[in-house]
């Protein structure tokens, strides 16, 4: 419901610059946990209301959301990852509750092949195995991991040219005459 609420929100937007009112965006905290609901007070002043951690929770995650964005507990996160891609934020402090909270985006509903939004990948090969979990690395991290896996095909697209498909070393007059460059600028 947050991502068809978010979606109708940008078609709201859209209809309403065209006659001129200014931009109105959302933002959505949604936690997974207990709590009650129902009419509070007395009978000459009743509220109907929700209370609870998690409903607090809940709230703390929106005001800390970016605009436009859906921001869920890791509760949440467990029920629906099979369901909707999602990408994990650092974690934060939320006013009220204790300790650091593990929060993931909301991006969208998976549709169509799963696998193409898969968040591991474990691969073995003579002499390779990787192993990559994507729900372990933070949105700050992707640089350096996108950086390392860029390196290691490099070696690889190097080793290629050097090994022939029976797997002798073949030596290319370049590969012969670079060591013999260094080797004279050495000497001089």
């Amino acid at each position: 419901m947050a991502i068809a609420m978010r979606q109708q929100m940008k078609l709201l937007r859209e209809r309403w610059k065209k006659m001129g009112y200014s931009a109105l965006h959302i933002r959505m905290g949604i936690s997974t946990g207990y709590c009650h609901v129902g009419n509070y007070g007395a009978t000459h002043r009743m509220a109907y209301t929700i209370v609870g951690r998690d409903v607090n929770l809940a709230a703390r995650l929106q005001y800390a959301a970016e605009i436009d964005e859906i921001l869920i507990s890791d509760d949440t996160y467990q029920l629906i990852k099979s369901d909707f891609l999602c990408t994990p934020k650092t974690p934060i402090y939320l006013k009220g509750i204790q300790g650091a909270v593990k929060t993931w985006q909301v991006m969208e509903k998976y549709t169509g092949n799963k696998s193409d939004h898969q968040q591991w990948f474990d691969y073995e090969y003579k002499g390779f195995h990787l192993v990559l979990n994507l729900e372990e690395v933070q949105n700050y991290e992707y640089p350096e991991l996108v950086e390392v896996l860029e390196k290691m095909i490099q070696r690889i697209k190097v080793q290629q040219t050097l090994v022939n498909t029976q797997g002798i070393a073949q030596l290319r007059l370049e590969d012969e005459v670079k060591p013999l460059e260094i080797d004279q600028q050495d000497q001089v």
